[in-house]
Parts: structure tokens; C-alpha cells; sequence
């Protein structure tokens, strides 16, 4: 992953050190873009918050929604 990339997604000048590192580790010396067994750090490409409202019940029933189709 280009952490140049991931600060643009995210909205970042600049990272933690750690996420740095994390993102280096992935890149170099894990399999599968994935630091650990499960686990790894992607770009968001946000497709869920286009649904997203402040309003709990719209959210819950967009939930069900995406259940029962998905």
C-alpha cells in the first residue's frame, strides 16, 4: 500500500510513526496486505457513509435493509 495514498484517503499530513511503521512492516514483510493472521491496513474507499445518518433508526433500518439483500 502507498502510504502516500493512505494519508490522502485519510485525510492526513502526516502519520504516527507507529502507523508508519506498521504500514512499512505490511508492505515489506507480511503476506497478503496483512500485518497479522486477519489483520491488516487498507484504504477506505468510504462506499458504507453515503447511508450514514445522525438519525439511529434510519441507520438501523438501513442495517436490516442490507441484511436481507446481502
Amino acid at each position: 500500500m502507498d502510504i502516500n495514498e493512505f494519508k490522502a484517503n485519510s485525510g492526513l499530513m502526516e502519520l504516527p510513526a507507529e502507523l508508519e511503521n506498521l504500514i512499512h512492516f505490511q508492505n515489506n514483510q507480511s503476506d497478503n496486505e496483512e500485518y497479522s493472521d486477519g489483520f491488516g491496513i487498507r484504504i477506505d474507499k468510504k462506499h458504507g457513509l453515503k447511508t450514514w445518518s445522525k438519525n439511529i433508526d434510519i441507520n438501523i433500518e438501513n442495517s436490516i435493509k442490507y441484511k436481507n439483500n446481502g
